[in-house]
């Protein structure tokens, strides 16, 4: 009798401990965030300039991508899974000075970030590369130096809410 009440308490605990330890799944859906990247160039860019730019693609992964001479803007759609960094960043190189034949340059440049979660949050927000719409040849390698590297981001949480962070990890 003692062995029969054993088993019972013994399978009455395994029932148990499967109905406690069951789980209902995830009800609530993955929230995502799609970003378009856009840099829009300046007439004469890419006479003063060569550049890249390093960027957060759907993965989360850091990718870099030359950007080609005689383009007038850079534009990169990408969605990832939240919570997740989206940003880009500008690596600008002066070409010889040498090369530079004009006595001006526009090379206003400005950036911008399209963010919007499927959570229905979303922020638009831009900000200038290179605040030159007259630079002088002898000011185009300084500037351009004081420029390159700097980045526009945000990171969003897995809620959706972003936060601006200019200063995410590009390192590839």
């Amino acid at each position: 009798m003692k062995k029969k009440l054993f088993y019972l308490a013994a399978l009455i605990c395994c029932v148990a401990t499967s109905l406690a330890f069951t789980s209902c799944g995830d009800d609530e859906p993955d929230v995502t965030a799609t970003a378009r990247y856009t840099i829009i160039f300046g007439d004469d860019f890419f006479r003063a300039v060569d550049g890249v730019v390093i960027y957060y693609k759907d993965n989360g992964k850091v990718k870099f991508e030359s950007i080609t001479s005689g383009t007038t803007s850079w534009v990169k759609d990408v969605t990832g899974k939240l919570p997740n960094e989206f940003g880009f960043q500008w690596r600008f190189q002066p070409k010889d000075e040498s090369s530079l034949t004009e006595e001006t340059y526009n090379l206003f440049t400005t950036a911008t970030i399209a963010l919007a979660t499927s959570t229905g949050a979303a922020v638009t927000q831009s900000k200038p590369i290179i605040n030159g719409a007259s630079v002088k040849k002898k000011d185009v390698v300084k500037t351009i130096q004081k420029e390159s590297g700097n980045s526009f981001g945000y990171r969003v949480s897995k809620k959706g809410d972003a936060t601006r962070n200019d200063n995410l990890n590009y390192d590839m």
